[in-house]
This record gives C-alpha cells, sequence and structure tokens, in this order.
C-alpha cells in the first residue's frame, strides 16, 4: 500500500464509528523478582515477589485498543463482565484510553476474565514468561443479560459504520456470545444496509452468516471439516476452505495465514496478500485482533475489501514487534513501513 493512499484510509478513520461486541478480558502484567525470593514462613515454598503491576484491556479489548492507536473517531464498547473490581479495573482502562463503555454490562453472577502473566527476572537482565493465570467463566452468560445485549446491539448497529463480533469462546459454552446468540445476531445486518459487520470466533467462525467473517487458517479448516485435528494448512487448503465459507456465508472472507500474509476471498475470487517481512523477534499474540481492527477501521474509511486486509496485514506487522505486550500500531508506524 502506498504512503499517499495509507494517509488518506487514515484521516477517513477519524470520522468511523465501530461497535465491538464480544469477550472483554483484563489483561495483568506481574513484574516478579526472583532475587528478592524467601522461603514463607506459613508454607514450605518460595514467594514470588511482586515489584511492578500493569494492566490493559485484553480480548475484545484489544481490538478497541488497536482502533483507538489508530484514530478511529469513535469506538463503543458491549460486552457483560462481573460486578467486581477487576471489572472497575477493565473499564477504567477503557475510558482512559478514550473509548464509550456506557453499552456495558455488569452482572453479579459473572467474573470478569483475566489473563495474568508473570514476568519473571533474576540476575543480570534475564526475563522470561512464566506460565499464564486464566480467570474464566464457568457458567454460560445468562438469558437476560444475553437479551439485553443483542437488544443493545439491535439499536446500537443503525448507529455505527461497523460492528465487530469477537467471540472468544473456546467451546465450554461460557463465553459472552452464546450459539443461540449468534443466530439472533445474524439477523441483524439484513436491517442495517449501511453498516459494516465483521466476526471472529476461535471456534464457530462457520456458524455467522450475512457478514465478513475474519478466520485463521485452522479455524477456516475446522469450520468446514469439524472432525479435522492436523498440524498445519497448507494455502491450496485455506484457499478451498475459505471459498466454502464465502459460499455459506454470503459475504467476503478473510483468512489470516500467519506469515503467508492473508486471503481475501469476494464473488470476483481469491486474492492472496503476502506476509510482510518483519527483522527481529516477534510476539504473534494479538495479531489476529489487531489485523481485525485495522480491518474494520479502513473498511469504514472506505476501503476495498481487499485494500482493508492489506491494511490490516500492515497493522498486524507493527503489532507482532511489541514483545511481551498485547501491542499497537500508531499511523507513524504504519506510515514507516507502508511501500513508499
Amino acid at each position: 500500500m502506498k504512503a499517499t493512499r495509507l494517509r488518506e484510509l487514515l484521516d477517513g478513520m477519524a470520522q468511523a464509528r465501530v461497535l465491538v461486541v464480544g469477550d472483554y478480558y483484563l489483561d495483568a502484567y506481574w513484574s516478579i523478582d526472583m532475587t528478592r525470593s524467601k522461603l514463607s514462613l506459613e508454607t514450605p515454598w518460595h514467594v514470588n515477589p511482586v515489584v511492578g503491576q500493569r494492566y490493559q484491556p485484553g480480548a475484545s479489548g484489544t481490538i478497541v485498543n488497536n482502533l483507538l492507536a489508530l484514530g478511529t473517531g469513535t469506538v463503543r464498547t458491549l460486552g457483560v463482565i462481573g460486578n467486581d473490581a477487576f471489572g472497575a479495573m477493565l473499564l477504567e482502562q477503557m475510558q482512559e484510553r478514550g473509548a464509550d463503555v456506557a453499552l456495558m454490562l455488569r452482572s453479579a453472577a459473572r467474573l470478569t476474565p483475566i489473563y495474568l502473566k508473570p514476568m519473571y527476572t533474576g540476575y543480570g537482565e534475564t526475563e522470561a514468561e512464566g506460565p499464564r493465570f486464566d480467570i474464566e467463566n464457568i457458567s454460560p452468560v445468562g438469558a437476560d443479560d444475553a437479551q439485553v445485549l443483542i437488544e443493545r446491539v439491535r439499536e446500537a448497529a443503525p448507529e455505527c459504520d461497523a460492528v465487530i463480533l469477537n467471540d472468544h469462546d473456546d467451546g465450554n459454552g461460557c463465553g459472552t456470545i452464546s450459539r443461540e446468540m449468534i443466530a439472533a445476531l445474524n439477523e441483524i445486518p439484513l436491517a442495517c444496509a449501511d453498516t459494516v459487520f465483521l466476526a471472529d470466533s476461535r471456534t464457530r467462525i462457520g456458524d455467522f452468516r450475512n457478514m465478513i467473517v475474519r478466520p485463521n487458517r485452522f479455524e477456516a479448516k475446522r469450520a468446514i471439516e469439524p472432525d479435522w485435528h492436523g498440524s498445519d494448512v497448507s494455502l491450496d487448503e485455506a484457499e478451498r476452505c475459505g471459498d466454502l465459507l464465502r459460499r455459506r456465508n454470503g459475504r467476503p472472507v478473510v483468512t489470516t495465514l500467519g506469515a503467508n500474509g492473508v486471503l481475501v476471498h469476494t464473488s470476483d475470487g481469491c486474492r492472496h496478500i503476502p506476509g510482510r517481512r518483519v527483522d527481529g523477534p516477534i510476539d504473534i499474540v494479538g495479531a489476529g485482533d489487531s489485523a481485525l481492527a485495522g480491518i474494520a477501521a479502513a473498511l469504514c474509511a472506505g476501503a476495498s475489501v481487499v485494500e482493508a486486509a492489506e491494511f490490516g496485514n500492515l497493522v498486524a506487522s507493527v503489532t507482532i514487534t511489541k514483545l511481551r505486550d498485547t501491542g499497537t500500531a500508531s499511523p507513524e508506524e504504519l506510515v514507516a513501513r507502508c511501500d513508499g
């Protein structure tokens, strides 16, 4: 993408209105200095001395972070979180970044999900991330909260340029967007011709209809072949699965391929956008979410689906360079990485 076109899209994002619906997590980074560790007086364990804490919105919050970093004019958030201290912190973090959290639901029956990432240091400059601690819900969203969420999407969608549905459910049925809710959400785009709908789902991307879907190559393969348990998906196979998804869904499919870039399936055929070279170490956590944010923002700014996928690919090529962080990409960083 040329710098001139890139700047046009970035300028257009300033007027965009985007609603992000889905699973909102709090990402917690705890710095642990093991040189300060000592044997506990009450237990037979050495303690983990926490010397620093950092918090930021995660999961659907990562999409919000990226939209705001790109300069998106209005970013509204909608999810179901706990009526707990972590929920208050999550809302505060999103508000501080400029997000509108008025639509968020808080429920005493839910936990605010957390990804707690311990970052260990020792002597010298050695640092290593330890096994993550996950706090997640173990029961489905209540029927009343589910109905309120659907109604809020239905009411807010006509006022938005784009609606992103971000489903992080890992198959246990305890995420924010249930299978029953997907059926109801699939009908909303039919009444909102001027609003772009996009969906991203770890385990149920094949259930979404009437909207652009963004699977990675593994999610696309499992959507077509639910019993598949392989370890890799070739470019040809990803192309086949993406085409079948497009025919089933009736809208474009953007399949991310990691280092191999992106496949874009439209009624005009398939287009492969190669991956961008990134030198040095990378951290791919949140890459798909940052790409989705870029795709949505670019579509709001008038990009074609192919252009939007190219833009999302560029955004992800920046965010993966942010080590030990679910990073974002600024307009300045994107211009520096574009093709001139």
